[in-house]
């Protein structure tokens, strides 16, 4: 949902400015949480950091994830300030792009990360 909430930001940008204002939060939001249940759901089942080396990496992905996160929630959240004050177009945008590329990069880190852990585990032999 994260990224499609950023794909569809891209198209607003151009034809609906004012509507970043609270399209980016929401969308920062969801990559926060995406990042959530992962870390819940690894608690869940009793995996902690200390037991094992595929433990500590598992916290060290999340951990990274949630800094990531954060960072694009602050962004969003000034970008959405900019935009409901107008102050975000199609030809003013150096801001948009910049968390754009990060958003972007911590939604595909997110996904890696989600594929490592879940995904690798249960393909080893």
């Amino acid at each position: 949902l994260a990224g499609l909430a950023l794909w569809l930001s891209t198209w607003w940008i151009r034809t609906r400015p004012r509507q970043l204002a609270w399209l980016l939060p929401l969308g920062a939001l969801l990559t926060a949480a995406a990042g959530l249940v992962d870390f819940r759901g690894h608690w869940a089942t009793g995996l902690r950091g200390y037991q094992s080396a595929y433990g500590a990496s598992v916290y060290a992905i999340a951990g990274l994830q949630a800094v990531l996160a954060a960072c694009v929630i602050l962004f969003a959240a000034g970008m959405a300030v900019r935009a409901a004050r107008r102050m975000a177009d199609g030809r003013i945008r150096a801001g948009y792009e910049a968390l754009a590329l990060l958003w972007g990069y911590t939604v595909l880190q997110g996904a890696v990360g989600l594929a490592l852990t879940r995904l690798f585990p249960v393909l080893a032999p």
